[in-house]
């Protein structure tokens, strides 16, 4: 219709008329292209906020699994300086006390740790009286859920994140539990294997109980044994601080989605927890 009335427009010389209709259909145009972008625009944010819930669910999932894994972890190093100081073989410092990541070093995270306040090593040690061995050599590791972020990048969807600051933040946080998980798989379960393997050779099983006394009595009178749990301490405390600064970082990436979320955060976005 609007053709048939410029077309009668321009047989008229109606140059006016020619004029006021030719603005209404770029108006128009305009006007649709503005409305399929405003369509585009709520849809990804849509999409971006199922996204960044979705991450936010897998780093409260993380959070929760290294607030479990460090509980263990600090059984652990608690059971080893109980052996190791009843046998006067603690060392005095080692390279783990002055190992460190994302900055902090294993004795400030562990000023930092909300698990050893509410029970600290002595209260650990007593608890676990009757499986000393067995803890000392326990290897307890942290497997932090990746689901949404490997479907993000498997579907390409990253680039809808429009914060690229979070972008990188979180590729490096993955990085982070990658070399965690690494670490855990090529270091600390072969040590503990061997460990095993060294505690076998004196009746020392991993799932059996022993006797305190005959069990400082042992570490006491064999150095190759104090230098297992030796070793296990350093790894211990490694680990520990491995947890402890990806558990920071977790809690950080929380809080930022969270802000990111704004005004489209819902009763059921997930909340950040204290490292």
């Amino acid at each position: 219709m609007i053709l048939r009335r410029i077309t009668q427009h321009v047989k008229d010389q109606n140059w006016f008329a020619v004029a006021l209709d030719f603005v209404i259909v770029v108006m128009g145009i305009l006007i649709a292209f503005q409305i399929t972008n405003w369509n585009e625009a709520r849809g990804e944010r849509h999409r971006e906020v199922q996204i960044l819930r979705e991450i936010g669910t897998d780093l409260q999932q993380d959070i929760f699994e290294y607030s479990r894994t460090l509980s263990y972890c600090l059984d652990k190093i608690s059971a080893l300086n109980y052996i190791l100081e009843k046998t006067e073989k603690l060392p005095a410092t080692s390279f783990a006390d002055d190992y460190t990541d994302e900055g902090n070093t294993y004795n400030q995270y562990l000023d930092d740790s909300d698990q050893l306040r509410i029970r600290g090593f002595a209260e650990r040690s007593r608890l676990i009286k009757k499986q000393l061995w067995s803890r000392a050599i326990t290897v307890v590791n942290a497997r932090p859920s990746t689901t949404a972020f490997v479907s993000l990048e498997n579907s390409g969807e990253l680039g809808l994140l429009q914060n690229k600051s979070l972008v990188r933040q979180l590729q490096e946080y993955r990085q982070k539990t990658a070399g965690l998980q690494k670490t855990q798989d090529v270091t600390l379960r072969p040590a503990r294997d061997r460990a095993s393997e060294a505690g076998h050779l004196y009746g020392l099983s991993l799932f059996g109980e022993v006797d305190e006394d005959s069990l400082i009595k042992l570490v006491s009178e064999t150095p190759s044994l104090a230098a297992v749990l030796q070793s296990q301490l350093g790894y211990g405390k490694a680990h520990f601080t491995n947890l402890a600064a990806a558990n920071k970082l977790a809690a950080l990436l929380l809080k930022q989605i969270e802000k990111e979320l704004g005004d489209d955060a819902t009763s059921d976005t997930p909340r950040s927890v204290a490292p």
